[in-house]
């Protein structure tokens, strides 16, 4: 500004042109009541407080006033020494985590030193955390054997790394000379329960129950030689698929096989030889001991089995006089079961068969096959509204079935896969 000293500030007065607005005639005013009150329409226009304050510090600004002295270097270093110093160190490293015997050993340490140290109070902690939670788990599952911890460890990372790389496969593992055995943790969860409530107990019920569900998928839709090889590959599996199918059968609205019992009991003469074509745990058997009964199945789960493939049983040409198909024409080539059978009947002999009714998907079509190997028709309960369905059919008295003869072929020259029975699959729940 023209006229105004340089070692004041210029005064707000009419002679200067940027103020010259503010005393036009009028007094001053605060500011609040600057702002609150309104512009004039004519004129010069009034400026705003703001604006004056923002002027006045640039002017501040260039002329050198208002900032703070600093202080003399000698001076800044003593005041920032006091400031800090051990009481500060002290604090941080409680802060930190750290309790008094560790801040106490790190005063004298470099931060990144103090750092290192933090990192390994925690790498600690993690450590005995992990431990105490394998000591729980190794109590809840009931211990293991002592004196093989470390040898136990390193068979649970070979087989949880296998476990990774074959998700799709039964969770067993193959032995040198053939055959299989479960893997350790597998083994536990089978044998575990869940009476006890515990996380273990539900997670082995899952493992059951998706283990059943697996293998009767494959019994159904593969052939009875692939089944029996399965079986034959690892034991086990004859026991698991057993204990699912125990557990589903308390689900039934009833048990067909006891009224196959109470049939043979009352229908069938006390000399009748019996066969019972996929038996299971051969419970035919083991209700009627004092009759002939000759049980038959992939697997020997007792004393009453014979471990064989449906479609070729150790038993010479017509020796039996009723075979039983209880829920048991699971493969693909169930026509060939019906077809040893028809061989092992005498002329005359019955075959009962019990299905689920969902899985006839052309009841028509699985009757006349039947027929086609040299049975007729005698009893058909289908329709009734029960769950189950019964069949009964007889042999031909002029008929002979040896084992020389080819099988049926439907229509077209080539076997129908299924035949007009669809696979009975437990959806997952």
């Amino acid at each position: 500004h023209e006229g105004v000293p340089t070692d004041r500030p210029p005064s707000p007065s009419p002679r200067c042109p940027m103020f010259s607005g503010l005393f036009r005639g009028a007094p001053a005013q605060s500011a609040g009541a600057a702002r609150a009150a309104p512009r004039r329409s004519g004129g010069a226009v009034q400026p705003s407080v703001k604006k004056y304050r923002n002027a006045q510090a640039n002017l501040d600004k260039k002329q050198g006033r208002g900032k703070k002295e600093k202080e003399p270097p000698a001076l800044a270093k003593e005041l920032a020494r006091q400031k800090g110093g051990k009481q500060k160190q002290a604090t941080s490293d409680s802060e930190d985590g750290l309790g008094d015997a560790a801040a106490a050993s790190t005063s004298g340490k470099t931060k990144l030193e103090r750092k290192r140290l933090r990192r390994k109070e925690r790498q600690k902690e993690m450590k005995q955390t992990a431990k105490d939670l394998k000591a729980k788990d190794a109590q809840e599952q009931g211990g293991g054997r002592e004196g093989d911890g470390k040898q136990n460890k390193k068979k649970n990372k070979r087989n949880a790394a296998k476990e990774k790389s074959e998700p799709d496969e039964p969770p067993s593992k193959k032995k040198k000379g053939g055959g299989s055995e479960p893997l350790p943790i597998v083994s536990l969860l089978l044998s575990a329960t869940s009476s006890s409530g515990t996380s273990l107990g539900k997670a082995a019920e899952r493992l059951k129950g998706s283990r059943f569900r697996w293998l009767n998928q494959t019994l159904y839709t593969t052939t009875g030689d692939a089944a029996k090889k399965l079986f034959e590959e690892d034991p086990t599996l004859a026991q698991a698929y057993h204990d699912g199918f125990t557990a589903q059968r308390a689900k039934w609205p009833r048990d067909p096989l006891l009224d196959v019992i109470e049939w043979i009991r009352k229908e069938v003469p006390a000399d009748g030889v019996i066969g019972d074509f996929g038996c299971g745990e051969a419970r035919i058997a083991l209700a009627l001991p004092k009759r002939e009964i000759h049980s038959f199945d992939l697997v020997r789960v007792n004393e009453r089995v014979t471990p064989c493939n449906l479609a070729d049983v150790p038993l010479k040409n017509g020796t039996l006089d009723v075979v039983v198909f209880c829920l048991a024409l699971m493969g693909t080539d169930w026509l060939s079961f019906m077809q040893e059978a028809h061989r092992c009947l005498r002329p005359g002999g019955l075959c009962h068969i019990v299905e689920v009714e969902s899985r006839f998907e052309d009841f028509g079509a699985v009757v006349s096959r039947i027929q086609g190997l040299g049975f007729e028709l005698v009893l058909d309960s289908a329709g009734d509204g029960s769950f189950f369905v019964e069949l009964r059919f007889q042999k031909d008295e002029g008929s002979t079935g040896g084992r020389g003869k080819k099988k049926k072929k439907a229509a077209g020259g080539k076997e129908a896969k299924g035949a007009g029975l669809g696979a009975c699959i437990y959806k997952q729940r």
